[in-house]
């Protein structure tokens, strides 16, 4: 059904106002407009009076939808303190890694896994995670019972190949898990991705598998512990490319960790060292879920300039940036929420909105779980600036798929 423009001014009325308006423009009772909604017609009448808010962006979407409104800004409070709802932010995902790790039980489904199939699962996993949209809630499809499935097998059997799977689904567990803001069960499967390396033997492993301890450790705010974890990535192997992306990979948690503890110096020292190896390597490159090359660098910079609240340094480090179009879209949406977040603390409104569209073209996901994404959308919703709501508008559309 085409929508339709109101031909009363929505400015001047309420919330509650512009809804019994619209409804009795398009000749729709209360009734049913509550039951297309899936509410009650009392609970629609409170809204109508002003008693009842609208706290879903889903349910604003629907009631938009079947009063035909073109905007639904127009069904958007702008109020001072706006706060977005948080119904899930992750906490079903997490929740689902967590039970994998914790549990000391055998999946259900143990006597159907082989090695075969493990495989096969953790080549799904990479697949979506290095170019789906929807990357966190498509791998907690299949990554929770990979990970409990290959650990199950590997203490089993001790075959160095199950436990290969078993070490890099737990390290993919443990980047998604940090990603998701879930640093404790991110260690736990650190600490269960290192003793399973360790049992395997495989020195790459063990140095990918103790940057991820480390990664996770700093999160938590263990700054020294996790310099000193990263060292222990650093072992004499014959030198190839994974080594090489390795210690640069490690350059780079301990530059974020001496950032942590405002130790200036030492953060530029590992950058600057990381730079130097990323332009012998040349390419971007991706080990035991660590990706490192200048993007990487690029990356860690501009989250280090976010620690300092060197705001002004972001948009000059991201100029400079050239990110690959086979960089995860979760990665480069990260790229354009920090920069949005700059753009924002620069009151530059509509480069901010800009940039929070741009990440959630790229991965709409990443919009609903970064914290920071949905700090910048409270901030442009609180400062009311006419220029970005329909960017709002439908940065919330976007959101409500995941409400």
């Amino acid at each position: 059904m085409q929508s339709q423009r109101s031909d009363h001014p929505a400015g001047g009325l309420s919330i509650g106002s512009r809804i019994e308006f619209r409804r009795r423009q398009c000749g729709l009772s209360r009734r049913v407009v509550a039951n297309l909604v899936g509410r009650s017609e009392e609970w629609l009448r409170l809204v109508e009076i002003g008693r009842q808010s609208l706290d879903s962006v889903r349910l604003i979407v629907r009631l938009a939808d079947v009063l035909r409104i073109e905007n639904i800004g127009e069904l958007i409070e702008w109020p001072t303190h706006h706060t977005l709802t948080r119904p899930d932010d992750g906490r079903k995902i997490v929740s689902s890694y967590a039970q994998a790790l914790l549990s000391g039980d055998p999946p259900p489904s143990s006597g159907d896994v082989s090695l075969n199939s493990l495989n096969a699962d953790l080549s799904r996993c990479i697949e979506i995670w290095e170019s789906s949209a929807k990357p966190y809630t498509l791998t907690v499809e299949i990554l929770p019972s990979l990970i409990a499935g290959s650990n199950h097998l590997y203490w089993m059997t001790h075959d160095p190949s199950v436990g290969q799977v078993s070490v890099r689904a737990h390290q993919l567990a443990c980047m998604l898990l940090s990603r998701l803001g879930s640093f404790t069960i991110a260690v736990i499967a650190a600490e269960r991705c290192v003793n399973v390396a360790k049992s395997v033997g495989e020195p790459i492993l063990v140095a990918t598998s103790s940057l991820h301890r480390a990664s996770a450790m700093l999160a938590l705010g263990h700054s020294l512990q996790s310099i000193y974890l990263s060292h222990s990535a650093n072992k004499p192997y014959t030198v190839d490319f994974r080594e090489m992306a390795i210690e640069g990979s490690r350059l780079l948690v301990a530059a974020t960790a001496a950032a942590g503890k405002n130790d200036v110096r030492a953060a530029d020292e590992c950058i600057d060292r990381a730079i130097g190896i990323a332009n012998n390597l040349r390419v971007e490159s991706r080990v035991g879920e660590f990706n490192f090359g200048m993007t990487a660098i690029g990356l860690t910079r501009m989250k280090i300039a976010l620690l300092r609240s060197e705001i002004a340094e972001i948009p000059r480090i991201a100029a400079l940036m050239e990110i690959p179009e086979s960089y995860p879209p979760a990665c480069i949406s990260e790229f354009h929420i920090i920069l949005a977040y700059a753009f924002c603390q620069k009151n530059e409104d509509v480069a901010a909105a800009y940039s929070l569209s741009r990440a959630a073209d790229l991965c709409p996901e990443e919009i609903f779980l970064n914290p920071c994404a949905r700090e910048v959308i409270e901030i442009l919703i609180h400062r009311q600036n006419n220029l970005v709501r329909q960017d709002i508008t439908r940065l919330l559309s976007r959101i409500a798929l995941f409400d």
